[in-house]
């Protein structure tokens, strides 16, 4: 009996050895084990010092020492680093003017991209057109093509604001009213996005109908009016839109009264041969701007830039083509074939710009 109990004690004790042993072990150590957990703390620090890799612990404080002690996935995000809404204030404002949901994330990259990064920068987005290639409000009722253009560029946006361990949000979209036009505004954590919604006036500016109300067209009184293909404003005159993005811009700029602008290139020994709406969207900021000295300016590259060499750090092409496959995205949910393809890739990893500086650091907006 007294042999027996030798070895179920000796058996036992192996067993508990070899428990103790294990390192995919969950259980958080006793009182009694003090001195042994002591002993491989030692040991892993020694293992450290002589020039092994240690595996980054992502959860970090009072949660490294509970029953996750030591067990890092490499895949797992810092999530106990996001912090309250509105820590952060906001210090500046930097404005994307475009005409198309596209454009900033083929055209203006990484440059938005970083931008955006910065948690004391509010990004504001001012989409002219609805880029919707000449089908209005549709071609399904259901399921309009500019609206399905619009989701991609509000995933683009939220994809660059969630990079970052910022403060959480939901998206807020509302109908807000400028000089008595109606115009759609989704608020997402750092930046503001507005929709006009006008025609698509198609690369020379001539639309897609007789006469078309284009902006190409409203510049050159050619058309009196504008009105969304949605019907959700109209723009009598030129000056009539000008003065409603100036009104958007103002707002916005609050209170700091300066601002930075990203715009496409209007000047065509720069900008060759790019899209009539990419044009007549810098002059209509430019209008609405009227020479104001405490806004700095790039101007973009567009189209031409497909036949000119890849000018950015491979990291930030890989994050350019992330952005555009996700605003791609949008379209291909919708049901509409989207534009992940050799053409469109031609423009990814291309930064050409020139920026004009502010001349003055007084409010004027």
């Amino acid at each position: 009996m007294i042999k027996a109990a030798h070895l179920c004690a000796a058996t036992l004790l192996t067993l508990s050895l070899a428990a103790c042993s294990r390192t995919s072990s969950t259980s958080a150590p006793s009182q009694d084990t003090a001195t042994q957990s002591q002993d491989a703390a030692t040991q892993a620090a020694q293992v450290t010092d002589s020039g092994a890799s240690a595996v980054p612990n992502l959860l970090g404080g009072t949660q490294a020492t509970g029953r996750n002690s030591g067990r890092a996935d490499p895949e797992a995000s810092p999530w106990n680093k996001i912090r309250p809404q509105g820590i952060t204030p906001i210090t500046s404002v930097i404005f994307n003017v475009v005409a198309h949901a596209d454009d900033w994330e083929l055209f203006m990259n990484p440059n938005v991209y970083n931008q955006m990064l910065q948690e004391n920068t509010k990004s504001v987005f001012i989409y002219t057109t609805a880029g919707d290639g000449g089908a209005g409000n549709g071609p399904t009722p259901q399921q309009p093509y500019f609206v399905a253009r619009e989701d991609g560029a509000n995933r683009a946006v939220r994809f660059i604001a969630n990079v970052t361990p910022a403060f959480s949000s939901n998206t807020v979209v509302s109908k807000v009213k400028f000089r008595g036009h109606t115009i759609r505004k989704v608020v997402y954590k750092n930046t503001v996005s507005y929709f006009l919604r006008l025609n698509d006036g198609a690369p020379d500016g001539q639309g897609y109908t007789t006469n078309a109300q284009t902006l190409q067209h409203l510049y050159e009184g050619q058309v009196k009016q504008m009105t969304a293909v949605d019907n959700s404003a109209t723009y009598v005159g030129w000056s009539d839109l000008a003065n409603t993005v100036a009104s958007i811009i103002s707002a916005e700029s609050r209170p700091f009264g300066v601002a930075s602008f990203n715009l496409m290139d209007p000047d065509p020994m720069i900008n060759p041969d790019d899209h009539s709406d990419h044009l007549h969207t810098s002059l209509l900021v430019q209008d609405s701007l009227k020479d104001k000295t405490c806004v700095s300016v790039s101007y973009f590259q567009t189209y031409d830039t497909s036949w000119q060499d890849v000018n950015v750090p491979t990291d930030d092409l890989v994050n350019q083509a992330a952005l555009f496959g996700v605003m791609e995205s949008g379209k291909g949910d919708s049901g509409y074939p989207g534009s992940w393809e050799s053409f469109h890739k031609t423009w990814l990893g291309k930064n050409y710009f020139r920026t004009v500086p502010a001349t003055t650091t007084a409010p004027c907006l």
